[in-house]
Formats: C-alpha cells, structure tokens, sequence
C-alpha cells in the first residue's frame, strides 16, 4: 500500500511540474504587446493591453460597454489585459463621465471614445480636457491633473468580452440638463437622467437576414433625435452616443 501512495505522489509531482511547463511555454507564444505609459507604474504585458489614463482635473466614471468600471481619478490608469481573442477584432465603446469633485456632485461633462482590440495592437486612450463636451455646449478650459502625485496608481479592470459575431451595441450617454427617454423600433427602453448611460444590444443568427434598430432619443424642450444602426452579420459593431446640445441644434440650448 505504501508503495502505491509512493508512485501515486510521484506521479503528481511529475503531473504538476509538466502542467507548469505547459503554462509557461503556452505563454511565451502569447503576443507581447509594450505600453510605455504602464510601465511607468510597473506594469508588463503578457498579452494585449488595454488602458485608459484620465490626464484631467476630473474625476471620471468610467463605462465600458454595458459595464460600470467604477472611478478614474486624476492621474489614475486603468488597465486589462486581452490573453486570448475569441474573435479577431472587437469594437469597445469607452465613455468617462467626469465630475470636478470626488463626491461626483459636480457634473462637468462627458467624453467618448471607440477603441479597438486585436492581438497586434494595444486598445489605449489618454483623457483631456479638450475631449470632454460640456451640455451647454461651451469648451472647456485646458486644465491639467493635480501635481501633488508623483506618479499615477492603477488599477485593472476586467473587459466585457462579446460573444457573439454578428452584433451590435449601442451606448447612450446623456449629456445634456434634461432627462432623456431611448427609444429601440419605437419601444421605450430607458430613462436617463444628466450623465447617465444605457446600452443596447443586438444579434442576428443564422437564419436572419441583416436588420436595422430604429434609435430615438427625446427629452422635455422638444428635441427628438433619430439613428438607423445596422446589425450585419459575422461583423461585431458598436456605436456610441455622447447626446448633446450638437444632435439637436444649438440654439435650443442656449
């Protein structure tokens, strides 16, 4: 019996240590992706990066697809890391829904960004001020983050992953004063209020032919605002809609 016991653990050991070979050699085929702005705060990619640094005063929320990552402070970098692509490219609708104070009190604005990932290429975006749009509709004053920090923290996030080819995916950002109500094919799907954010998704199967969603966004002064978005198939696309006072004419606004 003893015997058995011996040759069973040295089985393990053995089972153990060609498992971690295995890991290590699957891993040295994994694309090495370099990002200087990560290794700056220590970080080295195995796999495809992707990071969102927040350059501005402002303290940002972050949405990633249908996710909330949570908040992107001054200075702060966010980052993930893509080991494997089930699909060989996919569209991320990233928007920072910025604030000039940490309670998030303070709405300043929106900014949106559509970044795209493969294993060849990093997914990245700095932040700016001058990317964010106000809902009045003035530029804001180029401001930079606060220089207390002598370097930027971060924190890793986990990426949706889309799952399936022939989708589409709408995010809706509603950067104006006013509540805003979504509109798919007619259908009311959501109310936001300022700086709130809804996504809309969409698939086609097999037995489907390529299909339009019908967007339409309104508010209380009259605006109505109206998209056609295709779903096509074995293509994974998304849109993003930072809305405005620039989608329904500025002069509602001022």
């Amino acid at each position: 019996m003893k015997k058995v016991q011996s040759l069973f653990f040295v089985f393990l050991f053995f089972a153990v240590s060609a498992s971690a070979q295995r890991k290590k050699v699957v891993e040295s085929f994994l694309p090495q992706v370099s990002s200087p702005a990560a290794e700056q705060v220590g970080i080295h990619f195995q796999g495809t990066p992707f990071q969102v640094i927040n350059s501005t005063s402002f303290y940002c929320r972050l949405i990633i697809g249908n996710k909330d990552v949570g908040v992107i402070r001054p200075g702060d970098l966010v980052f993930d890391q893509r080991r494997w692509h089930n699909q060989w490219y996919q569209y991320i609708p990233v928007a920072a829904i910025c604030y000039r104070d940490a309670a998030m009190t303070d709405y300043v604005g929106s900014a949106g960004r559509i970044l795209m990932l493969n294993e060849y290429s990093p997914a990245e975006w700095t932040i700016r001020t001058s990317d964010i749009r106000t809902p009045d509709g003035r530029p804001l004053r180029a401001t930079s983050a606060p220089t207390t920090a002598v370097a930027p923290t971060s924190r890793k996030i986990k990426l949706p992953r889309e799952w399936w080819a022939s989708s589409v995916g709408i995010q809706i950002i509603n950067n104006t004063t006013e509540d805003i109500t979504i509109l798919v094919n007619g259908r009311p799907v959501a109310v936001l209020g300022t700086g709130g954010a809804d996504y809309v998704r969409a698939e086609l199967f097999a037995s489907n032919f390529p299909r339009p969603l019908i967007i339409t966004i309104t508010n209380g002064t009259g605006c109505t605002y109206t998209e056609q978005v295709w779903v096509q198939r074995n293509y994974p696309w998304v849109r993003q809609i930072v809305f405005g006072p620039e989608y329904c004419g500025w002069n509602r606004w001022r």
